[in-house]
């Protein structure tokens, strides 16, 4: 078998006792079978990350022909599981050295989706801290933030989610908000709207007359003089107006239905404070 030597290395006048580093072990090869494809990978990585597949691999091995894992034939079957969740997994684990490189593994959102899916049900919590940190940085709809949130117990973006839910106006039909994060939760976030209505008051405008809800009625009053040039006046009747100008020429503005953020904040906090607090604690 060929060598490669280093002189230097070994000469036995170089003073002091050589320090020999720990071998590297792997743990062996495993295979996994994820839908319809096979994977290989050090074991070492698994049991390092995750009590679940450490005591998996613990457990007394049957005879040498059972024994699942051993080869692409006798793979352990992961069932429930994406292929392609399961091969971004893997790219975290074993990153590559242009990964060490740059620093960073490459992945896009449905692939951190993914890490973050794995490690949060298999107990790697140093990958799911990374998980997090990686789909912090993509851009997660107000949808997202709440079903995964909600799903994987990360307290921010539930409460970020749900809050930007109902700061939207108009707010999403109830039909929508059932079919995304279910009924009863679509419920809440309608009431908690409902709730949170404020009429905003602005007055950026100093030719404009601002009127706000309630009945209002609109018609043109025309003149017709018997000499001279015939005038026209816009005219509305209205129970609440924010502000009346003296210009002579102005502009209708209907006032703008708003949530305040801070009010639906707090609503949000009240009605799920239990649950946000079990999901803070789960990290810890």
């Amino acid at each position: 078998m060929p060598t490669l030597s280093n002189e230097s290395a070994s000469d036995e006048s170089s003073p002091g006792t050589i320090a020999r580093p720990e071998p590297i072990r792997f743990g062996g090869i495993i295979f996994f079978k994820v839908e319809d494809v096979v994977f290989e990978a050090p074991r070492s990585r698994f049991t390092e990350h995750s009590d679940i597949f450490e005591t998996m691999f613990r457990l007394p091995a049957g005879s040498e022909a059972s024994v699942e894992g051993r080869d692409k034939d006798h793979p352990v079957v992961l069932e429930g599981y994406q292929a392609a969740h399961f091969h971004a997994l893997l790219k975290v684990l074993y990153p590559t050295p242009d990964d060490m490189i740059s620093g960073s593994v490459e992945l896009d959102k449905d692939g951190w989706i993914g890490v973050f899916n794995l490690s949060t049900r298999w107990n790697m919590k140093k990958i799911r801290k990374l998980a997090i940190s990686g789909l912090s940085k993509t851009c997660l709809s107000p949808v997202e933030k709440v079903a995964l949130g909600r799903e994987h117990k990360v307290a921010t973006w539930f409460r970020e989610g749900l809050t930007e839910l109902v700061s939207e106006y108009p707010i999403r039909p109830l039909a929508e908000l059932k079919a995304q994060l279910g009924l009863e939760l679509a419920c809440t976030l309608l009431w908690i709207q409902n709730q949170t209505l404020a009429v905003s008051k602005p007055l950026d405008d100093r030719g404009a007359l601002y009127l706000g809800p309630g009945p209002r009625a609109t018609y043109i009053d025309t003149h017709l003089p018997a000499s001279g040039p015939a005038t026209s006046a816009f005219c509305v009747n209205t129970q609440s107006c924010l502000r009346t100008t003296t210009d002579a020429f102005f502009n209708l503005k209907p006032d703008q239905i708003v949530t305040e953020g801070g009010c639906a904040s707090q609503i949000i906090l009240e009605e799920f404070a239990d649950e946000i607090a079990s999901y803070e604690s789960w990290d810890q």
